[in-house]
């Protein structure tokens, strides 16, 4: 039990947690709704509703949480989740109890909508509150044990238990949970006082000088997410026969959790081998023409799409902190949902013409590769120098600014995102202490802010972005 509690009060552990939770409440309150409107309208028209419009709607709930940060800063994530919390029980009990197919489509949709808001907060908090260097293994984790979670809770009898409207109880639980612990997740670095990314008036000059970059990896993770889906459009049809995709789903958690910790380690491996996964609407695509289990294809689909979840997600909230533009960090789900929904559509409009599905999934592979070495070659490569690894960036930027030993290792803990309560009890000495160091590293730096001095350490690793910077 000691040892559970001191695991909790690490940063990560901590944001690893909560991310699991909202994502079991978001993604249990949407399973429930696709279970009863399957069940109300059948197969072909839930496909429609929950992969077309229901993602759709998702994207604009997450853009709204970046509309907001733009329009009324970062704090705007503190007010908008726990009321979007509280909406989504309301929404949810309608959507998977009514027996009028109008109220649980209209409120359906009203739960994806709050589904894309709550996520908005939660990957806001992923980029403020979690270390680049931890950033994709916290997500996968959190993720993929969520998907055991949810698992676990509809294992129970032969059918499963998501699809009884008692269920909504244990949402209930989950959204209490959520609200108590996002104080911590959505206030963390506001309150301390070099708060992250303060200075909101440098941030249409930073969009400005790095529109290419932004614009090109949200039409790459678009395009991504649409191949992606175009090989795995009709999972409602599966659904009507039996098929429980909260089963299959535990091999999303074992591509989560192995493409966070690979993207990690290395960066442009994690890319090259979201690209490599790219393989799967074409073996989906041969499957579907063979007497393939349902579970089997729904396995292999999700072990893919645990690299292209992380890889969406990482992306953006590492150029949200290169740029300082905090309403960057949801961008990749916004962007990947637009094209899970385009797939989806592509697909419902061919009618099950296999060879015009082929055609545009091979022309579109063509294209999204393309895109991706575009976008490949402005994150990773440098016409100058060789990027750093992150030990030798660390190394330089020491050397370059003369940091003690001690204001070393204070920065190493910042540079994680700790805070300086963390950074004190890591250390061994007192908050005091902490920001005397951190304000001796600022001076020494010439930054005015953590936001500043994070995104001044990263033109070590990501050289190319030094443009933004003049």
């Amino acid at each position: 039990m000691r040892t559970l509690r001191a695991s909790f009060r690490n940063r990560n552990v901590r944001s690893a947690v909560w991310i699991l939770l909202c994502f079991s409440l978001t993604s249990g309150v949407y399973l429930t709704w696709l279970y009863h409107l399957v069940d109300l309208v059948g197969g072909t028209w839930a496909d429609r509703i929950s992969m077309i419009a229901g993602y759709l709607l998702q994207a604009a709930g997450t853009g709204l949480v970046m509309y907001g940060i733009v329009k009324w800063g970062e704090g705007i994530c503190r007010r908008f989740f726990a009321p979007s919390a509280v909406l989504l029980i309301a929404m949810c009990i309608p959507a998977a109890g009514s027996r009028s197919a109008q109220v649980v489509i209209v409120s359906g949709l009203a739960v994806n909508l709050l589904c894309g808001v709550i996520a908005g907060c939660y990957l806001y908090a992923l980029f403020s509150y979690t270390g680049a260097k931890r950033r994709g293994t916290v997500f996968g984790f959190g993720y993929g044990l969520s998907s055991v979670l949810i698992f676990l809770l509809s294992s129970p009898g032969e059918d499963s238990f998501l699809r009884h409207p008692g269920v909504c109880a244990v949402y209930l639980v989950l959204a209490v949970l959520c609200i108590f612990l996002s104080r911590d997740q959505l206030e963390g670095r506001v309150l301390e006082e070099d708060r992250i990314h303060e200075e909101t008036a440098g941030q249409s000059v930073r969009w400005g000088k790095e529109r290419r970059t932004i614009l090109t990896a949200l039409f790459a993770v678009a395009l991504i997410s649409f191949v992606k889906n175009l090989g795995f459009a009709f999972p409602s049809l599966d659904i009507e026969t039996g098929m429980r995709p909260e089963i299959p789903r535990l091999f999303y958690a074992a591509g989560l959790i192995a493409a966070g910790i690979l993207t990690d380690r290395d960066r442009r491996a994690g890319a090259v081998s979201t690209m490599a996964a790219l393989a799967l609407p074409f073996i989906l695509q041969v499957a579907a023409s063979e007497p393939v289990p349902a579970y089997l294809c729904w396995g292999i689909g999700y072990l893919f799409f645990g690299f292209f979840s992380v890889y969406r997600v990482v992306v953006f909230s590492d150029l949200g902190e290169q740029t300082a533009l905090a309403a960057l960090s949801p961008a990749g789900l916004m962007a990947g949902r637009a094209g899970d929904a385009a797939g989806t559509a592509i697909c419902l409009a061919a009618g099950g013409r296999r060879m015009l599905i082929l055609s545009v999934t091979a022309v579109s592979f063509i294209a999204a590769v393309c895109l991706f070495f575009v976008l490949y070659r402005l994150l990773y490569e440098s016409g100058k120098r060789t990027e750093l690894t992150e030990q030798e960036a660390f190394e330089a930027f020491a050397m370059q600014y003369g940091l003690s030993g001690r204001e070393k290792e204070v920065l190493g803990s910042l540079l994680e995102g700790g805070s300086n309560s963390d950074i004190a009890g890591k250390l061994y000495i007192s908050e005091s202490t902490v920001k005397y160091h951190v304000h001796n590293i600022l001076r020494k730096t010439g930054c005015k802010s953590r936001a500043d001095l994070v995104a001044r350490f990263n033109l070590f690793r990501y050289p190319n972005l030094r443009k933004a910077y003049g």
